[in-house]
């Protein structure tokens, strides 16, 4: 797995709140496996700390459009959607550059286009703005913000999304 290949063995579906532990465990192998060239330990640590309360971060996922990737039967990637906000975004470290990020992605911004949204905007770490970047996102601004008093940064990206005008 890895290595650049697209395993057509992946699959997305609907996330449900009996795979919060595999949602956090996909979460927190992701920012400490594929952020270190990014962000310190220190900044992983903190970063990692918002699934620390498993109640308040699954009630923050029931309250978007959640869709997992599985792959031979484990939780590979996360990705949500709030309105036109790409929100969470996450591959295991075993499924990176495998199409994960890529099929997730698709399904969301599909999704949004169905919901009349014109354009998606995230909140890219920088480890995912080159992704990003690659399929469309535009930079828009620089954001700091502050996590258990550690100072991390990320890049406002935007793409505008083909919306089709109703005949």
């Amino acid at each position: 797995m890895g290595a650049g290949a697209v395993n057509a063995a992946v699959t997305i579906r609907r996330y449900a709140p009996a795979d919060l532990d595999a949602v956090l465990g996909v979460f927190r192998a992701s920012i400490e496996g594929l952020a270190a060239e990014h962000y310190n330990s220190e900044q992983r640590a903190a970063w990692m700390a918002a699934a620390d309360d498993a109640c308040a971060f699954g009630k923050m996922l029931e309250k978007q459009s959640v869709l997992l990737a599985v792959m031979d039967g484990e939780a590979v990637g996360v990705a949500s959607r709030a309105g036109g906000l790409l929100d969470v975004l996450y591959v295991a470290p075993q499924a990176a550059r495998a199409g994960v990020a890529s099929k997730l992605c698709d399904a969301l911004e599909s999704e949004a286009v169905e919901a009349g949204f014109n354009e998606m905007r995230t909140e890219a770490s920088d480890a995912a703005r080159a992704f990003f970047a690659r399929r469309g996102y535009a930079a828009a601004k620089r954001n700091v913000h502050v996590r258990k008093g550690v100072q991390l940064e990320n890049t406002t990206m935007i793409k505008r999304l083909d919306v089709e005008v109703p005949a």
